[in-house]
């Protein structure tokens, strides 16, 4: 019989052995240590399973066994299709009887769960990506840059971080961003940045859900539902990318997650996450998939809303007055729309605004939001009265507003959708 002394000692060692194995085959280094990736505090909201983990994850780093044990013992009790969780539990185990080498020795280097394979390397990969995250997640209170300004017909608003798959829904709250719920999520197996159909890329872009398929009308693969995004969008189509369905939906049964990298273009959530997500967004949500979201501090972002907020109380005023001078301002070089080039549209530009009266816009119906990608955009969207028909005559307009070399802003695209 091992003494107490040398019992508490074996175990705090079986802890530490976890972790330098999970910590090498992180890094590939044998100087490696297992990152700091502390639990958020309390008001930060993600789910409990990813909390828990994260409190694993730092009890091995301490070294310590039994807290460690304890949570990953309770994670895969109550979540048997938790793969990652599961196989740390299995780690732990067998780190008492041995000194472990390597991640994931306490588990097959293969399995299959409802026809798909599922390996230590990506579970690793998985870990790397919530580790990863859980290091540099933004500070408490800071807001995405992408969101400036939230139409009342939005319950909520996505924004996607796909080089950290991590997936924010912000609640709209008269108009501003409040952060309700944060998860892990899976993208396209090469990546980002969609440009034609089977690149099994994830695009780059604001989108909006268009529909709701329950999971009755789908194949188990996608779990709980799915919500389809509009892409390609107008940008899209005017720069000729290609492919279609887009989705944001769950996971095949049988598996709690998914490595990050493991769809064909789509955004997985974990089922109960889609559930709640379906709870909270509404039919033509905007969801931004961005490379990495670009946080600002509240003052800063306020600043930011407020600069751009003149920018288009600017154009409003320019087009009310009906002066073609003074709308052109506005508009860059290289407008066009989709059925006209820039050229076009300002020949007709001075007709169409004598022949018409002043357009009005539909109170509540503004939308401001950043468009992700290597140039600077925002893209508003508006429902207005072109024509001064009244209500019925209403219809929606989007603009393309990009940074041009000198900072100015001006129209680079729009049109009605």
């Amino acid at each position: 019989m091992v003494e107490g002394g040398r019992m508490a000692q074996w175990s705090r060692r079986t802890g530490a052995f976890c972790a330098v194995a999970l910590a090498l085959a992180l890094a590939g280094s044998a100087r490696a240590e297992l990152p700091t990736a502390s639990p958020p505090p309390p008001e930060v909201p993600i789910v409990p399973q990813e909390r828990l983990l994260l409190e694993g994850f730092e009890a091995m780093r301490l070294g310590d066994s039994e807290k460690a044990m304890d949570t990953f013992s309770a994670l895969s009790r109550d979540n048997p299709d938790f793969r990652l969780a599961q196989l740390i539990h299995a780690d732990l185990l067998l780190g008492r009887t041995r000194f472990l080498k390597d991640f994931g020795e306490g588990a097959l280097a293969r399995k299959k769960v409802n026809g798909h394979v599922y390996t230590v390397e990506m579970l690793l990969e998985e870990t790397q990506a919530r580790l990863g995250y859980a290091a540099q997640r933004p500070p408490p209170g800071w807001l995405p840059k992408e969101l400036l300004h939230l139409s009342p017909q939005f319950l909520s608003v996505v924004v996607v971080d796909l080089t950290w798959s991590r997936f924010y829904l912000f609640q709209n709250r008269d108009g501003l961003p409040v952060l309700t719920a944060d998860y892990y999520i899976s993208i396209a197996k090469n990546g980002f940045d969609k440009s034609k159909e089977g690149d099994k890329r994830t695009p780059l872009g604001l989108y909006f859900i268009t529909e709701y398929y329950s999971p009755e009308k789908l194949d188990d693969f996608y779990g709980s539902g799915a919500l389809p995004l509009n892409y390609p969008n107008e940008w899209d189509q005017l720069h000729n990318r290609g492919g279609s369905g887009i989705w944001l939906h769950g996971t095949p049964y049988g598996l709690y997650s998914r490595p990050p990298r493991s769809t064909e273009g789509c955004v997985a959530l974990t089922n109960p996450d889609f559930l709640e997500l379906t709870q909270r967004v509404n039919l033509g949500a905007p969801v931004v998939l961005s490379k990495n979201v670009h946080w600002m501090a509240p003052d800063a972002w306020k600043t930011w809303r407020a600069h751009f907020a003149k920018q288009m109380e600017a154009w409003r005023a320019d087009w009310s007055s009906r002066d073609a001078s003074r709308v052109l301002r506005h508009y860059s070089a290289e407008f066009r729309n989709s059925l006209q080039d820039g050229r076009s549209w300002r020949g007709v530009l001075p007709e169409w605004l004598n022949l018409s009266p002043p357009a009005a816009m539909r109170e509540g119906s503004l939308s401001i939001l950043g468009y992700p990608g290597s140039e600077e955009m925002v893209v508003v969207t508006f429902e207005q009265d072109p024509v001064g028909l009244g209500p019925d005559a209403w219809n929606r307009r989007r603009q393309y507003w990009r940074q041009e070399g000198d900072g100015q802003w001006k129209i680079i695209f729009e049109d009605q959708v």
